[in-house]
């Protein structure tokens, strides 16, 4: 499910079978490299987007959370204590949080969340059919890291 109006009512009634939650990060900057902050925006939303249709009725995506590029350790240690904090895990077991940066890793992984790196690619000169095969693709590979964190899990809980 996406954090949407239609959306929101499925979640109450199936807030039980929703286990996971997908929170795209994203770093924004101004000047020289705007381009490229839009681009990490613009790479993730698809990525999760096409994430969440494979996996829905089981993962909650969140918008996404912009921060500022420079990022002090304390500020970085605060943001993803709040992220926490709001989204526990009696809520939701699964928290992964995917980044085209490693910014916000160290603090992610210290709070207990999966913390996914994917490098961006640049899709403003691609088309269409090529973009959407290059998401596909990247989906492909993200899939079975999700299987495979709900399965470990489920062996822990079964031994």
């Amino acid at each position: 499910m996406r954090w949407l109006a239609k959306d929101g009512a499925l979640y109450v009634e199936s807030k039980s079978y929703i286990d996971t939650l997908f929170v795209p990060l994203v770093s924004v900057s101004f000047g020289e490299k705007v381009k490229k902050s839009g681009n990490d925006y613009e790479f993730l939303q698809l990525i999760t987007t096409h994430l969440e249709r494979q996996f829905q009725g089981r993962i909650l995506l969140l918008p996404t959370v912009i921060y500022p590029e420079e990022l002090s350790d304390s500020y970085k240690k605060i943001l993803a204590e709040e992220l926490f904090q709001r989204f526990p895990e009696e809520d939701f077991q699964h928290r992964f949080f995917i980044s085209t940066t490693v910014d916000l890793k160290d603090e992610v992984e210290k709070n207990g969340g999966i913390f996914i790196f994917l490098p961006s690619i640049p899709l403003e000169h691609i088309d269409g059919p090529n973009r959407l095969s290059i998401i596909e693709n990247q989906v492909r590979q993200l899939s079975p890291l999700v299987v495979d964190r709900w399965q470990e899990v489920e062996r822990r809980k079964n031994t």
